[in-house]
C-alpha cells in the first residue's frame, strides 16, 4: 500500500499486472477498486496522514491510468530444442 500511495503522490507511472484467476488469489478490477476504497478506513492504523494521502479512488485511477496487463496462464513457454535450460 505504501508503494501505490507514494507512486500516486509523486505521479510516477505504474504498469499494473492483474490476475483475474480467483482460484489463485487473483482479483477482478472491481474487487481491486472496492479494496482500495475500503483501505481508506485503515489510513490512521497505517500511520498515513489522511489529509495528505490520496483517496482510494485516486489510487485506483492512478493504478489503472494505463491499460493493465492481464496475467495469462494459458501460454506455455518451451525452449528451442538446441537451447539448454538455464
Amino acid at each position: 500500500m505504501r508503494e501505490i500511495v507514494a507512486s500516486t503522490r509523486m505521479r510516477k507511472p505504474i504498469i499494473a499486472l492483474v490476475d483475474p484467476d480467483a482460484s489463485r488469489g487473483g482479483l477482478s478490477l472491481d474487487e481491486v477498486h472496492a479494496q482500495l476504497l475500503q483501505a481508506e478506513a485503515s489510513y490512521a492504523k497505517w500511520d498515513f496522514d489522511a489529509a495528505a494521502t490520496p483517496s482510494g479512488q485516486a489510487l485506483y485511477d492512478h493504478l489503472f491510468a494505463s491499460e493493465p496487463i492481464e496475467w495469462n496462464r494459458e501460454c506455455r513457454v518451451t525452449k528451442p530444442p538446441s537451447q539448454p535450460l538455464r
